[in-house]
């Protein structure tokens, strides 16, 4: 089939391969793992699709020759980055710490978005919990544009071809990029004369399309026929390379999806209705942390989400000694954010670069 953007899972690729040249197992070699990370997979849809044999390459090789764990948890908020963290640390949120796609430190007074281009790669800093790549340390170990990849040998990104065909919503064409990064790991093999122990590819189109059209749409059952075919090219390369019987191979999702009626405005009504007072910039850290503190203390909490998934109501906390007999007071709380300096909003200006406050008037 016609390797072009923007087109759908053809019949024939279900018995193409991509033609990686992977090396045959050595006779002392041990064995590897693989696991196919695929963002944003509905249950039901998936279940019918299986059981109407229209997912024939996930049937082969994952159902009919494995297990299929129908009742796994997933974190809360149940998004993306919290969930690969997890993943690869073994921990839940609570104790590695990624709340979310974006999050509020209010110790530290920052923004972090991992959404943001220049955010997005901060991930690994973010936490400290050992990951799976770490514990193999002695081993190699690859991450296909997985974003949780802290420890791994090899990293592969993917984003100067693959940004562009995302910018305009070319998702299946972004995919099979990142398979196609099987042939490093191919190379890698080679040149190291060992199979790499440990492998995530993350696949994005599936979660991409559920956005944009909803679960039950036949885009959405469009995007998993693609997953399942170019799964099953990768899958039939390892397979003739003598591969397979000495690889353990994983699908797995970070989260379902649902379709959404109603929207409820939360930012809206907390401002508008509540009436909260709550920033409207997001500054992150490479901000200088005095004009972020000057920014954000005029504020009595900030607010951080995500579209249906998740909100989070950052509140100020309490200053020590502020009430009777020493303890933290509410009300007194309150009080002191609006008598702080800067507390009245002012205009806000930019500096010539851009990249801060040039002041904070009161």
């Amino acid at each position: 089939a016609p390797l072009v953007a923007g087109c759908g899972a053809w019949h024939d690729e279900r018995q193409a391969t991509f033609g990686f040249n992977f090396p045959p197992p050595a006779p002392d070699e041990g064995p590897s793992a693989i696991v196919f990370f695929v963002d944003g997979v509905n249950r039901d849809v998936f279940d019918r699709m299986l059981a109407d044999g229209r997912l024939p390459m996930i049937r082969k090789y994952f159902v009919e020759r494995g297990l299929y764990c129908e009742r796994c948890v997933a974190n809360v908020p149940s998004v993306t980055l919290a969930n690969e963290t997890s993943f690869v640390t073994g921990q839940f949120v609570g104790r590695h710490g990624i709340t979310g796609i974006n999050w509020f430190d209010r110790n530290r007074v920052f923004w972090r978005d991992y959404e943001e281009v220049n955010q997005k790669n901060t991930l690994d800093g973010d936490y400290t919990a050992p990951t799976i790549f770490e514990r193999l340390s002695d081993a190699t170990t690859m991450s296909l544009f997985f974003q949780a990849h802290r420890g791994a040998t090899k990293f592969v990104e993917n984003w100067t071809s693959a940004g562009p065909p995302y910018f305009f919503g070319w998702y299946d064409f972004v995919d099979r990029l990142s398979l196609w990064r099987f042939d490093i790991v191919a190379h890698v093999a080679k040149a190291r004369e060992a199979f790499p122990k440990f492998i995530i590819a993350y696949m994005l189109m599936p979660d991409m399309v559920a956005y944009r059209s909803g679960v039950s749409s036949p885009d959405y059952e469009q995007a998993l026929e693609h997953t399942d075919a170019h799964i099953g090219r990768v899958l039939r390369d390892l397979e003739a390379a003598g591969r397979l019987e000495n690889t353990a191979i994983v699908l797995v999702s970070d989260h379902g999806m649902t379709d959404i009626v109603h929207h409820w405005p939360i930012e809206k009504f907390l401002r508008d209705e509540v009436r909260l007072s709550m920033p409207e910039h997001a500054f992150a850290d490479d901000i200088r942390f005095e004009f972020r503190l000057h920014y954000y203390r005029r504020f009595a909490c900030v607010l951080a989400g995500s579209g249906d998934r998740y909100w989070v109501l950052y509140l100020r906390k309490p200053r020590a000694g502020a009430g009777e007999g020493g303890k933290p007071d509410f009300e007194n709380w309150l009080a002191w954010t609006s008598s702080a300096p800067c507390a009245t909003p002012r205009p806000w200006t930019w500096s010539p670069t851009g990249r801060r406050p040039t002041a904070c008037t009161s």
